[in-house]
């Protein structure tokens, strides 16, 4: 049952410089060099600086911001803007900043006392003209703002959302609502929605998220791992399914299982949906034994299982790209990528990177 409550629209946001800088000599720091490119991939370098680069191409755009980033850019669709999370040597507090790529500009979210998890959770809408992005006010509670992004250093106008308790933003429902996950000090908790046009919220039932929770491309899914299982939410239904577990009762596995089978027991990280939103892939590691987790695709509507890596290597933050193939992080030296086909994962490509940390994603969307 929804229960519709109004969300105040308030918002003030202060300015911040950006300048952009090419990783070494040989790379050229031009957005044209990157404008062509379906898939655009973001990570952390050794030095902590965000990094752009498409995967087919040598050149790779670092962002200097002036501080370390604490996470991975997050990519607009369009591929032209890039949400930073930034802090001071030695701080854990953020400051999530919105960077035009096209130039040197950068709309400052504001200098906030911001939890590494919400500030690494800045997200943009499906037509890149909104960020969600959290703050920790003065009371200490957590808020979710959803922002009209500005030209250059200007915002466009008032927050669309601004609502106490949220963590893990998405935006769903054709980009009309923003899902996330309610819950004043914690990361797990009930999901809660945000309607961007009458500002009323509301919960849904059917589950609760734990740690992550992330929306298909088309807005219809959410995916939230339970443990060592991977729940399949739709939204507009408020109905919930599991697509996935590892406690499977055909293989022999029992959560009371004294011998503790590692086979059995996989926790469910770093999911994230294929272009089409038909597929998620997601780490799953064992809780026993050997800790290294291999990388597995599930199909979203036959629930079919690829495991497609062994556990040779630390692979991390598997993303799709628009190519159909799974990038990732391996061994935090370069960047693997590999069909998502039984075993494909062992002798995959390697792309070296020197040192890389966290992946996402971008299929820019381009103008007709």
């Amino acid at each position: 049952m929804r229960s519709p409550s109004r969300v105040a629209l308030v918002a003030l946001l202060t300015t911040a410089g950006c300048r952009v800088e090419p990783a070494d000599s040989d790379t050229v720091p031009g957005l044209a060099d990157l404008s062509d490119a379906d898939t655009l991939l973001s990570t952390l370098n050794a030095d902590g600086e965000p990094v752009i680069f498409s995967p087919d191409d040598s050149v790779r755009r670092v962002l200097s911001v002036g501080e370390s980033a604490l996470f991975p850019a997050s990519l607009s669709p369009r591929g032209d803007r890039a949400a930073i999370c930034t802090a001071a040597p030695g701080e854990s507090a953020g400051s999530p900043r919105d960077t035009v790529l096209e130039g040197e500009l950068a709309m400052g979210l504001g200098k906030l006392d911001v939890a590494r998890a919400l500030c690494g959770d800045t997200i943009y809408g499906p037509n890149g003209d909104l960020v969600a992005w959290g703050e920790q006010d003065e009371d200490g509670m957590m808020r979710l703002r959803v922002t009209p992004v500005g030209d250059g250093l200007r915002p466009a106008g008032d927050d669309k959302v601004r609502a106490r308790g949220l963590f893990a933003p998405n935006f769903v429902l054709g980009g009309s609502a923003v899902a996330a996950i309610t819950s004043t000090s914690t990361d797990v908790g009930p999901i809660g929605l945000a309607d961007l046009g009458t500002g009323e919220t509301w919960t849904l039932t059917s589950t609760e998220a734990q740690s992550e929770l992330v929306a298909s491309p088309d807005g219809r899914w959410l995916v939230t791992p339970h443990g060592y299982s991977l729940m399949l939410i739709d939204v507009a239904k408020d109905t919930a399914t599991t697509i996935w577990s590892s406690l499977d009762e055909s293989d022999g596995c029992s959560v009371s299982d004294v011998d503790r089978d590692p086979e059995c027991f996989l926790a469910v990280t770093r999911p994230s949906f294929s272009p089409d939103s038909s597929r998620v892939v997601f780490m799953a590691r064992p809780q026993f034994g050997d800790y290294t987790p291999d990388l597995r695709v599930v199909d979203v509507y036959g629930g079919s299982e690829t495991v497609f890596t062994d556990r040779s290597h630390y692979r991390d933050s598997p993303v799709f790209g628009s190519d159909g193939l799974v990038y990732w992080v391996d061994d935090f030296t370069a960047i693997g990528r590999a069909a998502p086909k039984a075993g494909a994962g062992d002798d995959a490509e390697l792309l070296p990177f020197g040192s890389a940390s966290g992946l996402r994603v971008a299929w820019p969307k381009r103008e007709e």
